[in-house]
């Protein structure tokens, strides 16, 4: 049976919709976004119309739903996962959380090669979503420690363990330009500073072989702040 994914990245203010599609032997991946600068809403949906129609397939066809579970936008995050379910629901589509950092840097990959990502999403409140990724030779990505929610000063404190090059992906770091500075870290900056469901792709294939598919009634959202209220 062929494979067919839909992904859906409502994260940030980049609202996006990616379909992988198989036609006889050959498998292609369809794209559309929007920059919203608002709530997603009205924009996902007609987004996955519009990926579908371009895909030349339906909702039949597809075997598996990818959504971003966070960190990221509050509503936005929220909007995907209703999504997710609202999809799957009744057509028996299994479904897959994608972290938005790790987003981030399997696209710095797709960008450039990188195999050791520095990611961070502006979160406002003079605040970062910070993790550090590291691509194996199975091509899976680990984490150096855990996803987190850092002050910029944090962040380059954090940076200060760390040693050797690193590709930078997100738009905290043209946010906070200080980010380079204060440690002795080898940092090459990458174009990709919003994720892009194209990337959760190869992210879901990943969790597909894993078989981390989660339960409609499972999902955790992944907000992060939730930690610096409750500790």
């Amino acid at each position: 049976m062929s494979i067919q994914i839909l992904a859906i990245n409502t994260a940030t203010e980049k609202c996006s919709v990616s379909v992988l599609a198989q036609y006889n032997n050959e498998k292609i991946i369809h794209n559309c976004f929007e920059i919203t600068k608002r709530n997603s809403s009205a924009y996902v949906l007609s987004l996955i119309d519009k990926v579908l129609k371009i895909s030349k397939i339906s909702l039949i066809d597809i075997n598996v739903i990818a959504f971003s579970i966070g960190p990221g936008s509050f509503t936005g995050i929220r909007i995907g996962i209703n999504v997710a379910q609202g999809l799957s629901f009744g057509r028996s589509i299994k479904i897959v959380g994608i972290s938005t950092l790790e987003n981030l840097a399997q696209g710095a990959f797709r960008y450039q090669g990188a195999t050791r990502v520095l990611t961070a999403i502006n979160a406002r409140m003079n605040e970062i979503y910070w993790a550090e990724y590291q691509l194996n030779d199975n091509g899976i990505w680990f984490m150096h420690d855990k996803e987190k929610i850092l002050s910029p000063v944090d962040a380059i404190k954090r940076m200060n363990y760390l040693n050797g090059k690193w590709t930078v992906a997100g738009d905290a770091w043209n946010v906070y330009p200080d980010l380079y500075k204060g440690h002795s870290l080898v940092l090459n900056p990458c174009a990709y500073s919003l994720p892009s469901s194209e990337d959760m792709i190869p992210l879901t294939k990943v969790a597909m072989r894993k078989d981390s598919f989660i339960q409609l009634e499972q999902i955790n959202p992944v907000y992060l702040r939730n930690q610096i209220i409750s500790n």
